[in-house]
This record gives structure tokens, C-alpha cells and sequence, in this order.
């Protein structure tokens, strides 16, 4: 039984291997940084055979100069040195305040001077970290004390996390208000699956989805890298946005201990974390061990959950990511007629009736536990050349779990009945039964059941009858994580909600081996086990949307690196990398069905199915050979949809057997569960070689090649059931060669996007039961995707087959340099080319049972026509340059980095399910931009510091076919022309035939429009048509592509500006830290927006359907909308209009959402050496404003709550009146018999805000750490 508090610690061995000593400049992707210069006299003259000293708690280490000056130490433990220089003869100088970065190396220049006199010291300042001399790459550091004073950004969701820290850099957006796993990141415009991760080095990206499956917990931060240009040939990971690294703590000498306590009010919190860590005097024994966890539930719009607006006019409560809605009530919900209604039932507010507007909390994180366990071991083993090899030991798990808002308990039972019936509900046209919940009498159904199965588990054509008296028996399959300890279909407890799970397991050993003073060999391995597990008991499109679904990757990879500074000018870096992962993926769809069976003979291409029904009058053809389609197809002989016969299921049973004694019912599945299957194993390897050349103290050049090879092994997909599944495809499914789509079944109102329509299924020819379906003529171009001419138009063929292995390699130049003008100017270049591999996710797609048609259908629209779909890596050109400057005599420093980035084959996600996405090819895309980080003072002394980051980014796409098939665009152009076809100078007509109920056909166009003549009037006859989209422009670029008909709106992640602001005043023990964080909003809008009637869909006009005042105040041949069979007669399945708000559709992110402002404050108190008081305010303050001036602006104006702006409904604008309406206008309440609500009337509602989104409301958290 699924507990929600219940905590998965993922477990693995520890003993690992590594930290090193003796390597330079970039090292195994951000454990350790270098340390190298040049010592001279008061003349500029080398001083040879000095010693230089570098010492801090991490670590201490000693060299000489050669007789150029040089010096350097390589792999340093990331922390602030003091440098300590001597030789007899010249004055003893130490030189403080050095910081060592992880994956950098500092290029220092001392004076040693002969006279004994005093010399200035260099202090410490933490802007002195943006100015770095000798570091090509574009890269910011954030250490510990500035990730503890960043921790409420965001609003308070990531007060655990190493996200708020990121959130404080320039050139990168983490969405404000996101909390737990996953949050988005994105950096230079760039999606946020581009962007690489590591973890001490490790690359966390997980091959089949590319997410970072890191809980990014700040447990152990010793210092955060975000490299936003890229990174530098040698890293593990790959991405085209650059990548970031959190570096682990090490042992210190002296040694540490803390504790740290908090909680918080009035929203639950309780966090606790305890770390430990030492070091033997002379540094050959290391150990870090940190433990800690939280627990925290959120609350969203007020502290509580938005009921204090339930009430107001504006009922700002109801919004969030949508409108107010019952969810699964659609436009779409005459259960007779599947007609939208214009106004649902009136209601007031706090009164629901048959028609709730459900909480847009719903399906938000309602409560997060993550527990969090590092162990960092060092050990150096002494050489008798006075050199040391290293070794490395460190293991980490992580556990957190994710509880959505989304309980029948949380929510009350009502919405819960509207998605489990089986028709949509319609107010004021019946099904409100059952009980009554809640002081405002909203009905539910009691009864909520588990949604369990019956199935058979055995291989694809088992049989399992053979004759009325030996029928096997089929088993019970019940919702998994359930309890099996009842009966099935038993009523679901109340608290079953969604839950998440996200474990890691990390174990790393490495060894460093010190061949000289100046080079070394390094040998590393790992191995990493990630999982991500969804369980949604009520079945709900809420949170994540997927009932069951189970990612478990097991990731080994290993890395050999040779580094030798060949002379004082040139050092040389060899890398190679290889990873591989074990992965099984399965989105678990075996959920209230029955595993169906099929009476038939023979298998293959011999396989012949048979009506098992007795031969009669009524049914001539019992007993004989029948299409085997197992899913109900236009006959064109029949010329009409025929109901297969020779198909059932194992909770009915065999239906006869009239069939040949070699006739038998057999399993279609192949085992016991259905649903997509991914088991691909991945297997990348990378080499690259790299120089860096210093001609002078002043200028630096680092130049690089990597080569990678990207393979995947396949798994066998030529299995019977997939074969027989893949045939069904090729002999039935009709695909236009013309348009490059795919003819599914008319969207129906319980198929909201992102659920896909199912395949049209068709027996004869394709464009034959096109015309006889549609009643047209002139049908062209559809043909069964079976490899043979049809019509004259070649057809492509769908098979089953996949290699067995898939394959692509790359070759990538990296350069980069730096000119220090001075200690305190350096001028910064880099480019390069990054490249990143396709998911494997999106690679193959098959399904445990043999049947994922449905995945098929959706992908033979992006160009796909077998289970294999062969998507190329990403490539991307990343330019970019710095101005880095120290104002000489104060501690403020700054740096200022134009960007530009040129991206090929870019990629996006698009929905192929609910909520299941692939990832394709969409175009090419730029990204044009600046980043300004300023830094003031240090966070750890007294006076007044702090941090500031400000970024541009101009980020658009020219979108691309893939495989023929349209862009992003033209897809969204064929939905304009469309509507142009029923506008006169589109060839529409002014009237149309009454479409049919009964056998489902549209009307026709006529001229004929006398009032009775039961003809329908066309309200789109006389407008202009609308002007399509350039396909060859640039547009913003969205996160969701979107699909030929999944009519799925994108969502357009980058605010242009984004900014944060942390300031820190302190005077001893009290330390006062506001923080501000403002982003401008994203963009909005699309032609795809707004829905509306569709003539040539309506059974019924005014008058003949005695609409009161038809005729009168009205055109009599006006459509009574009630009466219209389906929502529209396009291709897409909906009519898409201009908005009748604006009269025209709204280009591809037209609309500007209102920008967004939040602060919160901390401060601090020792109130001894040992006890720090800590107290935190997250979301003190907030608001969103500006945006785009429109209609629905006007009426839902931004606000504390309002953010956003979404189609009213979200996907469909299925809650907005449009023109569906009978009589005057939607307020004409003699002629719909109810009014709308005034939310109805806008075209867009108000949400909280997509990436960027309203934080949870005020909260206070205080907590106490503890030196031991």
C-alpha cells in the first residue's frame, strides 16, 4: 500500500576514488582548481628556486620556481589561500586572499622585493571573484556563504536546493515559485533539457530524458559552477546551454562540526542537517559526512489555498495555470450531442451547484520530504620523490518525494465524478447523482473505485479457448502500489493522491597518480542509479498526469585524464570519457481495461480472423473471414463504420466459435500490462585534447577538440504482437502524402488535448471512404501507409523494424583566451561548437503489450513510420566575450558579457499522449544577449555588500519539417486556411446542409439560405480572410511544440530581462539580507487559441429547432449550437477563429505577460561563537504588472495574483462563450435559457504564471545552527 510519508532511500556501495594533486587547468569536470604565476624582483627579473606556499583548511601545498619565475599547483581544493613566498635574500611575503575555483586555473603575479620594507597585502574581496585572470570560458562561482544568503529566491521552494543559487547568476532563468525536483532552468535562452549537469563531477543528465535527476540539494556545497558559454572540452557531460557543477566539501584541518534546526509558521516546516569534517595536519586523510532532511507543505495564493477569495467578484482563487473549471467538464459536454454550451449554469459564488470552478491549486506540489546523505573521503598515499598520488571516496543517496494537491479528501469529492462518468457532464441537462459533500452541497459520486483490470499474462496469439468448455481463466490486475488485500474495483481511499518519487545513489572512486611536479594521470569510475516514479490512483490529467509510470537508470562511466605542462607556455590535457546505462522506462496504461483477445487462426502473414458469431439472417457472415482490425474501421463496401466481431476482451470472454476448427481466441497482448516500454542502452564515449598556451603574463590561449560517439543499442521490436500491431497500422490507418497528416476519428469531448484522436481506421480505399465519410468528392492523396502506389500517389510504408543499433559522432573545436590588462581588467573571448545527444526516449517507441498504435499515430504526423525514429544530436555555435574589471581602491567589481548563440536541429518537446511527450527536430534557433554580474564587498564582514545580476535575451526559432512534414507554422497556417475556406473569397458558401446525427456526416455547401429551408446559416461568409504566418520567420521559442492534431498550445519559457539583487548589511553579530528578484514577462498567444462553430457541424437552425426569437431578432437559419455532432469539420478537428474580442487570430506569441517582482528578507544573529540565530521571510513582497494591453487584461488587470494569461480553459479555450451562442449574443438569455459568468466573456483568464510563477504565499522560518 502507498504510504504518502513513506521515504525511498536509494542505496549504494561506497568506496570511490579521488580528489588530486599535481594536474592544471581544467580538470575532471569541477573538483579542484590550479593555482599558477610568476614571482619577479622590485626590476621585473624572474626569481628562481623561491618557495611558494599555498595553505588553507582544505589543503596546503609547496613549489618552486623554476628559473622563469613560474610557479604552480595543481589540484587545489576549492578555497581562499593565503600564498606564502620566500628566498634568502628578499623579503618573506605572504599574500592572502587567493580563491581557487573548481575547474579553473588563477594566473597570479607577485613582487618579491629585496629591500625589507612593508608591502601591501592583497585582501580578500568577493567581487575580486569575477576578475580572473587566465579563465577562458564564461563561468560564475558561487561559494557556500552566497548560496546561504541566495536561498530564499525563488519565494522560498528552494530554501534546501543549490536552484536559488543558480537563480542568482547572470544569463540564466530558474522560474520564480517552482519548488522540489526538476526546476526549470534555463540559460542564454536556451530550453531548459539543453542545459548539462554534474555533481562533483559526475554528469547527473540521465540519457533517456536528459533531465537532471539530481535533487540539487545544497547539503555539502563547498562551491557552485554554472558555466553559461558551454564548458570546456574535457567535461563528462554533454549540453548545448552550458552546464553546472556543485563541487562537495572536503576535510579541513582544523576540523568542523555544525548543526543546523528550522521550521517555519504558518506553513508547515521542519528541516534538520548535521555535518561533520576533518583532516590530519599534513592533509593525508580527509573526511566530509553530511546528513540532513526536510520536510515541507505548501500552501499557494494565500494561506489558505485561496478559499479567502472564493467569495470576491474577481475570483482570482479559481485561477492558476487555467481557468475555473470542473476539470473534465469541456465546452464539448452535451453527453447527446456534443454540443458546447455558451454559459454553463449560472451560479454564485460559494455555490457551485452542478458546475464547480475548481481551485487552480489543484495538481501543484502540496508537500515535498527529501532526505539527503554524503560521505567525501580523501586519503593521500606519499611517494618517496616527495610527490603525492590521491584517492577519492565518495558516496551520496538522495530521497525526495513529491505529494500533489489532488486528493479527494483535499478537494472534495465532486470533480472526481465528472472524470470517472462516462460522458462529459452538462449543467441543467442531468447527472448530478449521489451524495451531497460540504456546506455548499456539491455532489460526488461515493463510490470513487480503484481502477483495476483484467487480464491475461501470457505471450502475444497464446490461446486461451479453443471451445466453450476450455476457456482459461483471467486474472485480476490491480492499480499498482495498491493493496491486493480486497476486492477489485473497491472504492479508493480519500487521501490517494499523486505521488512522486525521485531517489539518486552516487559512488565514485578515483585515483590521481603524480608522475612528476608537472603532470599526472588520473583514472576515475562511478557508477549512478536514478529513479523516477509517478503513482496516481484516481487516474487524474492534474499533476503529472500519468497513472503509473516507472524510470529506473542504472549509470556506470569511468574517465582517464592525462595532463603534462610540457614547458612553462604550453600544458596539454588528454581526456577520455565513456558512460553506458541500463534503462527501463514504462508509462504503465493498464488502468481500468481489459487485455483483449481475438478469435483467429494462423499468425503473421498467415493470421486470418474470423466473425465467431452463429451464421443467420441477421449475421450472413458468422463463421466466415473478417478484416483483423481490433478496432472499429470504415468498411467502403459497406460505406459505413463496421464494429469488429472476431475481437473481445478477457473480462467478456469469447463470444463464439462458429469459426474453422483451427480457430481459436487468443491473447493480443504479449504478457499482462500495456503502455510504452523504453529499454534502450545507451553507450557514450568522448575524447578530446586540449593546449593552453601562454606566450605572456598578460595573454592566455586555450584551444581544444572533442569527439564524441553517441550509440544506442535497441532492443528487438520484430516480436509478433509489435509486428501484428505495426501491420494493423500499415493495412488500415490512411496518411495524405499531401499534407503530410494522419486521418483520425473526430475529436470527441472526452479527447481534450493532449490526447491524441485515434487513428480513422479504413478497410478499401482511403480517399474513397474519405469522400463517403465526408460526403465530399474529390478526395486525394490518402493512402495506407503499406509501401504501394494508391491512386497514383506513392505511399510510405509503416513497419515494425528498428536496427539494432543507432549511432552519430561529432567532432567539436573549442578556443578560448584572455588578455589581463591588469591585475584588475582582463578582457575575455570564447567559441566553440557543443553538441548534445538525442534522448534516448525519443529514439524508439514500443509498448510491453506490442500495441503502442497510439504513439504511432502521433508520430507518423511528425514524419515517423516505424518504431525507430532516428533523431539527430543538437549543435550549437556559442560566442561569447567579457569585459571583467576590479575598481582599483574599492571593493565593487563587475562583468560584462555580450552572447551569441546559433543553434541546429534545435529541439522541443511535443505531447504523442497524455501527458507523455517525445522530443523532435523544430528549426534553428538564435539566441542574442548580454549578462552583467556586479559584486560589492564580502558577505562575511562587516559593512555594507552584495551581489547584483542582470540579463537580456532575445530567444527565437525558424522553425523546420521534419521528415516532410509541415513546420511548426504551416501547421498553425493550415488552421487560418481552414477558417478562410468558409469565408467568401475562400470559396466558402453563405449556407450549409444540416449535418447528421445519425450517420455522422457534415453539411454541404448551399446557396439555398431561406429561413425554411432548414439550412444553416454561415456567420464567417462575409468576413476578410485572415493573413497566415511567415513560415520562414523567427519567432519565440516555446517549450511545447506542437503536434498536428493534438491542437496543443506551446508555452514560451524566456523572459527577456531577469534579475536578482542580494544585499547584506552587517555589523558583528547581526547580519540583514534582503533580496529582490524582477523578471519581465513571457510571451503569449498563438492562431490556435480560440475555437468556434463550425457550420457545417450544426444538425439544427433556429427556427426549424424553435429557438425563441429565431427569425425575429435573429436570422432564422442561424445554427442552434446545442445541436452540432462534433466541434468542427476540419482536418484538426476544430474550427480555430479569429478571436471575436480582437477580430483577428493572434500571431505566434503576440501577447507579452505582465512582469513579476518578489522579495523576501533574512538576517542573522551570533548570539555566542558557537550559536547562529537564523530568521527568513520568503515572498515579504510581490506583484506582477505591465504586459500586453488587451480586452482580458483589462478586465482580470495583473495583480498579487494574477501573472498570466491562458486560453480561458487552457488548451482548447473551452470555457470561453465564442460564438456559441444561440440568439443576439451570449447575454440574450431568453434565447440560451441561462447566462454566462463573466469570466466566459474573456477570450484569455487570468492564471498565476507559467515558469515564472505567483511564490507561495508569506511564510516565516526560523532555525538556529550550532558549531560542535
Amino acid at each position: 500500500m502507498k504510504q504518502e510519508r513513506t521515504l525511498r532511500f536509494a542505496r549504494a556501495a561506497a568506496l570511490l576514488i579521488g580528489l588530486f594533486l599535481f594536474q592544471e587547468t581544467w580538470t575532471l569536470a569541477g573538483v579542484t582548481g590550479n593555482i599558477a604565476g610568476t614571482v619577479r624582483d622590485n626590476a621585473g627579473a624572474p626569481v628562481a628556486a623561491a618557495q611558494v606556499q599555498a595553505v588553507s583548511p582544505s589543503q596546503s601545498a609547496t613549489a618552486v620556481t623554476d628559473d622563469q619565475g613560474h610557479f604552480l599547483f595543481l589540484a587545489l581544493a576549492p578555497d581562499t589561500y593565503t600564498i606564502n613566498v620566500a628566498k634568502p635574500g628578499y623579503q618573506s611575503t605572504a599574500f592572502p586572499g587567493n580563491t581557487v575555483f573548481a575547474d579553473q586555473t588563477q594566473h597570479l603575479a607577485f613582487v618579491l622585493p629585496k629591500s625589507l620594507k612593508t608591502i601591501a597585502r592583497v585582501t580578500s574581496q568577493a567581487g575580486a571573484a569575477l576578475v580572473k585572470s587566465g579563465v577562458g570560458g564564461d563561468i560564475y562561482n558561487v561559494n557556500s556563504t552566497q548560496a546561504a544568503a541566495a536561498a530564499p529566491l525563488g519565494g522560498g521552494g528552494s530554501l534546501n536546493s543549490a536552484y536559488s543559487a543558480i537563480a542568482s547568476v547572470p544569463g540564466v532563468l530558474v522560474g520564480i515559485g517552482q519548488m522540489g525536483w526538476m526546476q526549470p532552468t534555463f540559460i542564454r535562452g536556451q530550453n531548459t533539457y539543453f542545459t548539462g549537469f554534474e555533481y562533483d563531477g559526475i554528469p547527473v543528465n540521465r540519457a533517456f530524458d536528459n533531465y537532471n535527476t539530481s535533487t540539487e540539494s545544497s547539503l555539502g556545497l563547498q562551491e557552485l559552477q554554472v558555466y553559461t558559454g558551454g564548458g570546456p572540452a574535457s567535461i563528462s557531460t554533454s549540453g548545448t546551454s552550458g552546464f553546472i557543477n556543485q563541487v562537495i566539501k572536503t576535510g579541513t584541518f582544523p576540523g568542523f562540526g555544525n548543526f543546523h534546526g528550522s521550521l517555519a509558521t504558518p506553513t508547515f516546516y521542519h528541516q534538520a542537517a548535521v555535518e561533520a569534517g576533518g583532516s590530519t595536519p599534513d592533509r593525508t586523510f580527509s573526511y566530509y559526512v553530511g546528513l540532513s532532511g526536510y520536510n515541507q507543505a505548501f500552501r499557494l495564493l494565500d494561506n489558505s489555498n485561496g478559499t479567502s477569495l472564493l467569495d470576491a467578484p474577481r475570483p482570482e482563487a479559481l485561477y492558476s495555470g487555467g481557468g475555473p473549471q470542473g476539470f473534465g467538464v469541456t465546452a464539448l459536454c452535451n453527453p447527446v450531442t456534443g454540443a458546447p454550451p455558451s454559459a454553463y449554469a449560472t451560479m454564485s459564488w460559494g455555490n457551485g451547484g452542478c458546475f464547480v470552478g475548481l481551485s487552480g491549486i489543484a495538481g501543484f506540489p502540496g508537500y515535498i520530504t527529501d532526505r539527503e546523505n554524503i560521505v567525501n573521503f580523501h586519503f593521500g598515499i606519499p611517494r618517496g620523490n616527495g610527490l603525492r598520488d590521491d584517492v577519492q571516496a565518495l558516496w551520496s543517496s538522495s530521497a525526495l518525494g513529491t505529494y500533489g494537491y489532488d486528493t479527494p479528501s483535499q478537494f472534495g469529492i465532486y470533480p472526481y465524478t465528472l472524470i470517472n462518468t462516462g460522458s462529459p457532464y452538462c449543467p441543467n441537462k442531468g447527472g448530478c447523482t449521489g451524495g451531497i459533500y460540504g456546506a455548499n452541497a456539491y455532489p460526488y459520486n461515493p463510490g470513487v473505485p480503484w481502477l483495476d483490470s483484467v487480464v491475461y499474462n501470457k505471450p502475444f496469439g497464446t490461446a486461451v479457448a479453443t471451445n466453450p468448455g476450455q476457456t482459461s481463466p483471467a486474472i485480476n490486475y490491480f492499480f499498482p502500489s495498491s493493496d491486493t488485500n480486497r476486492a477489485p474495483n473497491a472504492p479508493a481511499p480519500f487521501n490517494a493522491g499523486t505521488t512522486l518519487n525521485n531517489d539518486t545513489g552516487i559512488a565514485k572512486l578515483q585515483y590521481t597518480h603524480a608522475l612528476s611536479s608537472t603532470a599526472y594521470l588520473r583514472a576515475f569510475a562511478y557508477s549512478f542509479y536514478s529513479d523516477w516514479l509517478i503513482n496516481s490512483p484516481e487516474a487524474l490529467a492534474f499533476f503529472q498526469g500519468a497513472y503509473d509510470y516507472e524510470l529506473d537508470t542504472h549509470t556506470v562511466g569511468g574517465e582517464l585524464q592525462f595532463s603534462d605542462q610540457i614547458s612553462d607556455k604550453n600544458l596539454l590535457t588528454f581526456t577520455g570519457n565513456y558512460t553506458t546505462a541500463n534503462v527501463m522506462r514504462f508509462n504503465n496504461s493498464t488502468i481500468a481495461t481489459a487485455s483483449p483477445i481475438g478469435y483467429f487462426s494462423g499468425s503473421g502473414a498467415s493470421m486470418t480472423c474470423y466473425d465467431p458469431g452463429a451464421p443467420s439472417s441477421s449475421n450472413p457472415g458468422g463463421g466466415k473471414p473478417v478484416p483483423c482490425s481490433p478496432s472499429s474501421y470504415w468498411d467502403t463496401s459497406a460505406g459505413g463504420v463496421v464494429h469488429p466481431t472476431w475481437v473481445s476482451n478477457a473480462a467478456a470472454g469469447p463470444t463464439g466459435f462458429s469459426g474453422p476448427s483451427n480457430a481459436t481466441w487468443n491473447t493480443l497482448w504479449s504478457g499482462d500490462v500495456n503502455g510504452s516500454l523504453n529499454t534502450i542502452h545507451p553507450k557514450f564515449a568522448s575524447l578530446s585534447l586540449t593546449d593552453q598556451f601562454r606566450p605572456s603574463d598578460h595573454l592566455l590561449f586555450e584551444g581544444g577538440i572533442r569527439f564524441d560517439n553517441y550509440l544506442y543499442a535497441l532492443p528487438d521490436s520484430s516480436t509478433p504482437a509489435t509486428q501484428y500491431y505495426a501491420n494493423v497500422m500499415a493495412k488500415f490507418t490512411c496518411y495524405n502524402v499531401l499534407t503530410h497528416q494522419l486521418l483520425t476519428e473526430p475529436i470527441l469531448p472526452s479527447l481534450a488535448p493532449p490526447i491524441p484522436p485515434p487513428p480513422f481506421y479504413v478497410n478499401g480505399d482511403c480517399n474513397t471512404a474519405v469522400n463517403q465519410s465526408e460526403q465530399t468528392t474529390g478526395a486525394k492523396g490518402w493512402v495506407h501507409p503499406n509501401g504501394k502506389t494508391q491512386d497514383g500517389f506513392a505511399a510510405p510504408l509503416f513497419t515494425a523494424n528498428s536496427p539494432g543499433s543507432y549511432g552519430l559522432t561529432y567532432w567539436s573545436p573549442r578556443i578560448s583566451g584572455t588578455y589581463t590588462i591588469s591585475p584588475d581588467t582582463v578582457l575575455r573571448a570564447s567559441a566553440g561548437r557543443f553538441v548534445q545527444p538525442p534522448l534516448s526516449a525519443s529514439v524508439q517507441y514500443l509498448s510491453a503489450s506490442g500495441d503502442d498504435r497510439s504513439v504511432w499515430a502521433s508520430s507518423m504526423n511528425l514524419g515517423f513510420f516505424s518504431p525507430f525514429h532516428p533523431i539527430p544530436g543538437i549543435s550549437s555555435g556559442q560566442y561569447d566575450m567579457s569585459l571583467e574589471h576590479h575598481i582599483r581602491g574599492t571593493d565593487w567589481s563587475f562583468k560584462l558579457s555580450p552572447f551569441f548563440t546559433d543553434i541546429s536541429n534545435w529541439q522541443t518537446q511535443v505531447f504523442i499522449g497524455r501527458g507523455f511527450v517525445t522530443q523532435i527536430p523544430y528549426g534553428q534557433a538564435h539566441n542574442l544577449g548580454a549578462e552583467l554580474a556586479v559584486t560589492k564587498g564580502d558577505f562575511t564582514r562587516n559593512g555594507w555588500s552584495g551581489q547584483a545580476s542582470v540579463t537580456y535575451t532575445n530567444a527565437v526559432v525558424q522553425f523546420e519539417g521534419l521528415g516532410g512534414a509541415p513546420n511548426q507554422i504551416s501547421v498553425l497556417n493550415n488552421a487560418v486556411d481552414y477558417f478562410n475556406a468558409l469565408t467568401k473569397a475562400g470559396g466558402g458558401s453563405p449556407c450549409y446542409t444540416p449535418a447528421s446525427p445519425t450517420t455522422g456526416t457534415f453539411g454541404r455547401g448551399t446557396t439555398n439560405c431561406r429561413p425554411g429551408s432548414g439550412n444553416i446559416l454561415n456567420p464567417y461568409y462575409h468576413m476578410q480572410p485572415q493573413p497566415l504566418e511567415n513560415a520562414a520567420g523567427w519567432y519565440p521559442a516555446p517549450n511545447i511544440g506542437i503536434g498536428p492534431s493534438l491542437n496543443y498550445g506551446p508555452n514560451f519559457y524566456q523572459a527577456p530581462w531577469v534579475s536578482s539583487l542580494i544585499l547584506n548589511y552587517r555589523h558583528n553579530a547581526l547580519a540583514i539580507t534582503p533580496s529582490v528578484q524582477f523578471d519581465t514577462g513571457t510571451h503569449y498567444g498563438e492562431p490556435m487559441d480560440i475555437i468556434g462553430l463550425d457550420p457545417r457541424s450544426c444538425a439544427a437552425n433556429s427556427l426549424t429547432s424553435k429557438v425563441p426569437g429565431a427569425g425575429i431578432s435573429f436570422p432564422a437559419t442561424q445554427c442552434n449550437y446545442t445541436t452540432a455532432i462534433a466541434p468542427g469539420a476540419t482536418p484538426y478537428g476544430y474550427l480555430y477563429i479569429p478571436n471575436p474580442q480582437t477580430g483577428r487570430f493572434a500571431s505566434y506569441g503576440q501577447y507579452t505577460s505582465p512582469n513579476i517582482l518578489v522579495a523576501n528578507l533574512s538576517a542573522t544573529y551570533d548570539i555566542s561563537p558557537k550559536v547562529r540565530l537564523q530568521a527568513t521571510a520568503t515572498n515579504l513582497f510581490h506583484t506582477c504588472f505591465g504586459g500586453s494591453s488587451e480586452p482580458w487584461t483589462t478586465a482580470y488587470p495583473a495583480g498579487r495574483n494574477v501573472c498570466y494569461y491562458v486560453p480561458q480553459g487552457n488548451n482548447l479555450d473551452n470555457l470561453y462563450v465564442s460564438n456559441f451562442y444561440n440568439g443576439t449574443g451570449p447575454l440574450d438569455k431568453k434565447a440560451n435559457g441561462i447566462t454566462p459568468q463573466p469570466w466566459q466573456l474573456q477570450s484569455y483568464g487570468p492564471a498565476n504564471g507559467l515558469f515564472n510563477t505567483i511564490p507561495p504565499p508569506l511564510n516565516f522560518y526560523l532555525g538556529a545552527e550550532v558549531k560542535l
